[in-house]
C-alpha cells in the first residue's frame, strides 16, 4: 500500500464516501498527504488541509473517500519563523507509512525525489468546483536538487528578502501543469527516507524553484500530540 494519499476538499460531512457516489458531491481543491504511523496519522502542509466553509478534508484510500480529523496545524505568517504544516488523522488501521523515527534532515546539495499524486490527472475544473475524472489514477514522481536548507523569499511589494529557517529550497525539472496539485507530497532522500513536504513553486523556464518544509517539525508536533 501506498503511504502517500491524494486529499480531495469535499463539501461533506460523512465519515466515509463511496467513489461511486462522489459525482454527489462538490470538490473544490486537491493536495497531497502521507501517512506516519500505522493508525492513520496523515502528514500535509496546513493550506491542503484548511478548506473553504462547508467542505471538509478527505484522504482517498481503496475506492473510499474517509474524512481527516485535523489535530494539529502551524500556519504562521511570512516571516524568518514560517511554518506550514498539519498532521490529521482517519479512521483506518494497518496502513503502510513513513516512520517519524527515521526522519532526517536535509543536507545542501542533496539529491531527492518528490513523489505524489497530481491534480491535472485526477480532476477538472467546473465554473464553481472540481469534478473527478478517475479517483487519482495518475502518480507523479520527479527527481530533485536541494539549492540550499534555508529559503530566501520577498515577502511585500518592495522586495523585503528574509531567509526562512524551517523550509529548505529545491530545483526540480519538469512541466509543471502535469505537476499540479502536489504540495503535500513527500521530499525523499534515498531509501524512501523522508525530508521535507513540498510546499509549493515557481515556474522559471523547463525549471520549478520550490520550497519544502523541513521534516523535524512534522515529528516534533506528532510527538507533541503523543504525549
Amino acid at each position: 500500500m501506498n503511504p502517500i494519499v491524494p486529499i480531495f476538499h469535499i463539501n461533506s460531512n460523512q465519515r466515509t464516501i463511496d467513489a461511486s457516489s462522489i459525482d454527489n458531491y462538490r470538490i473544490n481543491d486537491f493536495g497531497n498527504g502521507f501517512f506516519i504511523s500505522e493508525d492513520g496519522f496523515l502528514a500535509s502542509v496546513a493550506h491542503v488541509f484548511e478548506c473553504k466553509i462547508d467542505f471538509k478534508p478527505y484522504a482517498f484510500l481503496n475506492d473510499k473517500f474517509y474524512k481527516i480529523d485535523v489535530l494539529s496545524t502551524k500556519h504562521t505568517a511570512n516571516n524568518e519563523n514560517h511554518i506550514d504544516a498539519a498532521i490529521g488523522k482517519i479512521e483506518f488501521d494497518n496502513v503502510y507509512f513513513f516512520d517519524p523515527e527515521k526522519f532526517e534532515r536535509v543536507k545542501e546539495k542533496s539529491k531527492l525525489r518528490l513523489t505524489g499524486f497530481s491534480r491535472k490527472f485526477a480532476l477538472y475544473k467546473s465554473p464553481n468546483s472540481f469534478s473527478l475524472l478517475k479517483p487519482c489514477s495518475y502518480f507523479y514522481e520527479i527527481e530533485a536538487l536541494c539549492l540550499s536548507t534555508t529559503h530566501c523569499c520577498s515577502v511585500n511589494p518592495k522586495q523585503t528578502h528574509i531567509i526562512m529557517k524551517h523550509s529548505f529550497e529545491i530545483k526540480i525539472e519538469s512541466n509543471y501543469t502535469d505537476f499540479d496539485g502536489m504540495s503535500g507530497c513527500p521530499v525523499l532522500f534515498k531509501n524512501d527516507i523522508v525530508v521535507g513536504i513540498f510546499k509549493g513553486g515557481t515556474v522559471v523556464g523547463n525549471w520549478i524553484f520550490g520550497n519544502a518544509i523541513h521534516i523535524n517539525t512534522i515529528k516534533d508536533m506528532y510527538l507533541n500530540l503523543l504525549k
